[in-house]
């Protein structure tokens, strides 16, 4: 996707949407797929919103990968190209937040928020090279994730101005 079509789709507000569970705490895929249509019948289209699926809002740090991509492309199936779909990266090394995000390319989604791996002891160059490594790797928009207040999480404003080229 080339940045002007990526500034184009990436308007109005990011709506972070629920994941859908059955009795058994098992994604409800079908009833993702209703609400996708509810939601973009009720406002959530491309270029006025982002519906932004498997964030932390959403459950999505606590399912499994299968699971994810499941989630990702049911909504992006049900959204029939009316609505920007992006996903979300929760905590990952930069070897597989890469593979995530190849996998998350492959279903159609237009963007990922992505956490910076605040697991590992991460310096802001470390940061830095995790987020370049992935925008070299995957053909997505990218939402940086900052979270300040967790160990490790935090993104200081040079470290941004850096990611600027990327």
């Amino acid at each position: 996707m080339n940045r002007e079509d990526l500034r184009k789709n990436l308007r109005g507000s990011i709506a972070t949407v629920p994941t859908a569970f059955d009795d058994h705490f098992r994604v409800d895929f079908a009833r993702m797929a209703e609400l996708t249509n509810w939601w973009i019948e009720n406002g959530l289209v491309r270029g006025k919103c982002v519906i932004k699926v498997a964030a932390v809002g959403g459950e999505g740090d606590k399912l499994r990968e299968e699971e994810w991509v499941h989630l990702l492309q049911t909504v992006v199936q049900a959204s029939k190209g009316r609505a920007t779909v992006w996903g979300a990266i929760h905590n990952l090394d930069t070897y597989q937040a890469i593979e995530y995000a190849k996998k998350a390319k492959d279903v159609g989604v237009e963007g990922l928020q992505v956490s910076p791996p605040i697991f590992s002891v991460s310096t802001q160059d470390e940061i830095l090279k995790h987020y370049g490594a992935l925008s070299s790797a995957v053909d997505l928009g990218i939402l940086v994730y900052n979270n300040p207040w967790l160990t490790n999480g935090a993104i200081y404003p040079d470290t941004f101005r850096k990611m600027v080229d990327f």
